[in-house]
This record gives structure tokens, sequence and C-alpha cells, in this order.
């Protein structure tokens, strides 16, 4: 009887001990993720394009290039959850990044992760897109929707 009361203690202590440890990742996770609820995409003051959520329709802009002129530092800034506007620190360490999605024949992407910018170069005279995505530690903590992208000649 002595052994089983025993292990079944043992069993909850350590159910318990996980949980804990649990619940401390979280607030951890929590503390470290970059909360982003949309994305400005801002050239020299000038917001080019921006999306106050996750959806397509709520897209306001486009950027205009013309090819193989790059542009200058397009800087990005993100929308927290009361609806203000934030540029991340930079991050030395590599646990937040960003990464665009793009289409690599018409489009040339010169990212500067510590900067929080990038530059572009138009490849070919079209229309294409440009997603943003913040990553964490390798996984997508915030994903735009496409952002236009017009390149003239």
């Amino acid at each position: 009887m002595s052994r089983t009361l025993t292990a079944g203690a043992l069993t909850l202590a350590l159910a318990l001990g996980f949980t804990a440890c649990d619940d401390n990742d979280d607030t951890h996770e929590d503390e470290h993720h970059l909360e982003a609820f949309g994305v400005a995409l801002v050239l020299n003051g000038d917001t080019l394009v921006k999306s106050m959520s996750g959806e397509a329709s709520e897209v306001v802009g486009r950027l205009e290039l013309l090819v193989s002129q790059p542009t200058g530092p397009i800087l990005l800034h993100f929308l927290d959850e009361e609806g203000a506007w934030f540029r991340p620190e930079a991050d030395p360490d590599g646990e937040h990044s960003f990464a665009l999605t793009h289409d690599p024949a018409r489009l040339s992407v010169v990212p500067d992760n510590l900067a929080w910018s990038f530059q572009l170069t138009g490849l070919a005279a079209d229309s294409t897109s440009l997603i943003v995505r913040v990553l964490h530690e390798g996984h997508d903590d915030y994903v735009s929707p496409a952002l236009p992208v017009l390149i003239q000649p």
C-alpha cells in the first residue's frame, strides 16, 4: 500500500511540475513574440501600402517601382493589438526576423533584418505581390496578405 501511495504522490508531483513548466513556457513565449496585427511599408516617411489585418480586402495602397531602379530602404511598421503602430528593435540574437515572399523573376529583395527594412528592385515590368512574414525562432508569428506591387518600365 505504501509503495502505491508513494508512486501516486510521485506521479502527482511530476504532473504538477510539468504543468508549471508549461505555464512558464507560455508566459515566456508571450513575452518574446512580436504581436503584429497589421503591417505598413514606409519609404521616406510616406506609407506606400498597409494592411490593418490579415485580410486582403483591408490592404490600402501599393508599391510602385521602376524596372532596374532600387528603392531606398523601405521600413517595416507593425500594428499592435490596441491599434498603435510600432517598429521592432534590432534583434542581434536573431530571435525575431522577417522574410519577404515574392516572385524572384520580378523582384530582387535585399533585407536588413537588424533594421527591419529592405530594398526592392523591379526586374521586369509587371504586377506582382509581396508577403511580409514575421518569424520567431523559425516559425511564423505574423503573415500579411499579399501586398500589391506594380513594376513600370
